[in-house]
């Protein structure tokens, strides 16, 4: 849009052979490429939406209808239960529950299409009204519904390129009659690194309905690393406070373990080794031994 009015495309077909329910979306500014997830018939099916601003700025193209989750695995129709977001790394994790649990997928988007990596178990309950927001600070997922005792949760989960790790999950809201949290949707706010979940509080006696939020601040595994402030790796462990010794830039540690031989390594947010970056993503070396690191 601009000062005089607004362009609106659309709306574009994306399927007319059924129909859809528990419908999510999301947008990876990285592969410029929007997923569309529904359920239908027990399955969950994805289209992507490319977008192509070389010659107008809403040129698309819409991507082949992909099954992400089959109907052998039961996605059901419990509760308002797909949402998802994207790393804007080319990942998207999202929300969907079966009868007997509620679980969270980490899907690829690239070149038009989307395919699935992994799914892991959130927790052993239903779920309605779910919400994902992703957080760039720490570099994961925060996924948050209410279950079927009308309890709602938040919980962070991690990822890697071809797994997820769910952690521990914070209470935000207890079963009770006056207040059962509803209709949840969630934000990041860049400028204060906290995330704002909020929804409507639904009582069933009497039936009121009430706007409420939780902001969820760094509650995770915290770093001040940076590629230009790491020099090298301490040669043993020090308490804080204690002169250390520091093998920097172009030297051998030797005091390692696990390494994988001609890989590079990169520094994780907790201070340990993997071939895979973390966010930030700061080169620790390469390894020359499994106990040996050239220092980079």
């Amino acid at each position: 849009s601009n000062a005089s009015y607004a362009d609106i495309w659309g709306p574009v077909l994306l399927d007319n052979n059924s129909t859809y329910n528990d419908m999510g979306i999301g947008y990876d500014t990285s592969v410029k490429q929007a997923v569309v997830l529904a359920h239908r018939s027990n399955a969950i099916y994805s289209r992507s939406i490319t977008f192509d601003s070389s010659s107008n700025w809403y040129g698309h193209t819409i991507g082949s209808l992909v099954t992400v989750i089959s109907s052998a695995n039961g996605a059901s129709t419990a509760g308002y239960n797909i949402a998802l977001d994207s790393n804007n790394n080319g990942k998207f994790a999202f929300i969907w529950e079966n009868s007997t649990h509620t679980k969270v997928s980490l899907i690829a988007a690239s070149g038009g299409t989307v395919s699935l990596i992994t799914t892991e178990n959130l927790h052993s309950s239903a779920s309605y009204d779910s919400t994902v927001v992703y957080n760039p600070t720490h570099d994961l997922f925060l996924v948050s519904s209410m279950d079927n005792t009308y309890t709602s949760r938040c919980t962070p989960v991690t990822y890697d390129s071809s797994s997820l790790t769910v952690g521990t999950a914070i209470s935000t809201h207890s079963n009770t009659t006056t207040m059962r949290p509803r209709y949840q949707r969630s934000l990041y706010l860049t400028d204060h690194n906290k995330a704002i979940i909020f929804g409507m509080n639904q009582g069933s006696s009497p039936a009121t309905y009430y706007l409420t939020s939780f902001f969820f601040t760094q509650a995770f595994t915290d770093t001040n690393l940076t590629s230009e402030n790491y020099i090298g790796i301490a040669d043993a462990a020090y308490s804080d406070g204690a002169t250390a010794t520091i093998q920097i830039v172009g030297s051998v540690d030797d005091a390692q373990s696990g390494l994988t031989v001609g890989k590079t390594h990169y520094v994780q947010r907790d201070g340990s080794l993997s071939t895979t970056a973390a966010n930030p993503s700061v080169v620790a070396g390469t390894a020359v031994a499994a106990t040996k690191l050239f220092v980079k």
